[in-house]
């Protein structure tokens, strides 16, 4: 069944990739973008907004939305408090205010920084202790999901990367940039974390479009460090290392952060490598 999609964050790292080669259901993205391209499907909104986006939201009537807009930098997150409440829980709340709350379908990308690192394996009904504001505050917003919407979806990222996208603002995708241009990098060895790769997360979400299973989801990889994640893309993806990639220790907090994705890979049947 054609289904109407809208898409929040619609011209970010995740949300263009994810709009590119839509097909089979009519989709709209939403960007606070001035300098909008030819493309039809993309519409100027600002999110904090509620005027304006509930009038976009009612002339467009999505059955399914995908909301990817945020404050993605954690550290700016951290520097700019306020201004990163409006862009997370304020806009959350504007858009399920602007929509059909028990017939409309969301899917929500949260963040494993809902934990922190205590717990070795948790799942999604581990208690959740957030370190830092930007782990707060996607907390907040699930819980205003959970609470409002009967229909949704909402997935714990860990760390997104390409394979050297200059769009990202991962670690990962600057450091295969830089190897691949000759030059040296130094990658944490010890701090040890999940990873998603952002071809396949897209494969999920538009898995999610007709799926019924509603809940919340850990996605991710199998732990590894920072280093043997790198060394593993170079590999995959025919990019010389020799010895410029260097492995050094960090002082990041948790050390160590997992997530157990035994519910995906049962009730969705995904996996990430």
């Amino acid at each position: 069944m054609k289904k109407t999609v809208l898409i929040t964050g619609a011209s970010g790292f995740i949300g263009a990739r994810f709009s590119k080669n839509f097909k089979g259901h009519k989709s709209v993205g939403l960007t606070r973008q001035e300098n909008l391209s030819k493309d039809k499907n993309l519409v100027k909104c600002d999110l904090t907004n509620q005027v304006q986006l509930k009038k976009i939201v009612k002339d467009i009537n999505p059955d399914v939305i995908y909301h990817f807009a945020g404050l993605t930098n954690p550290q700016r997150n951290e520097q700019t408090p306020e201004d990163a409440k409006l862009l997370h829980v304020g806009i959350t709340k504007n858009l399920i205010n602007s929509i059909d709350k028990q017939n409309t379908h969301i899917v929500f990308l949260s963040t494993d920084k809902v934990f922190d690192g205590t717990k070795i394996d948790p799942e999604e009904t581990s208690e959740t202790n957030p370190l830092w504001g930007y782990g707060s505050l996607k907390l907040e917003c699930e819980k205003i999901i959970e609470e409002s919407m009967p229909k949704y979806h909402i997935i714990r990222l860990p760390i997104v990367h390409g394979n050297g996208n200059e769009k990202s603002s991962s670690f990962i995708d600057d450091a295969l940039i830089n190897l691949r241009r000759g030059n040296k990098v130094y990658a944490f060895n010890n701090i040890k974390r999940c990873f998603v790769k952002l071809d396949e997360l897209t494969g999920l979400l538009k898995k999610l479009i007709d799926n019924s299973h509603y809940g919340i989801y850990h996605a991710g990889s199998t732990l590894t460090s920072y280093y043997e994640r790198i060394l593993m893309l170079c590999d995959e993806n025919s990019i010389l290392v020799n010895g410029r990639l260097v492995p050094v220790e960090g002082n990041v907090k948790p050390s160590v952060q997992n997530l157990n994705t035994r519910k995906l890979e049962q009730i969705l049947n995904y996996t990430f490598s």
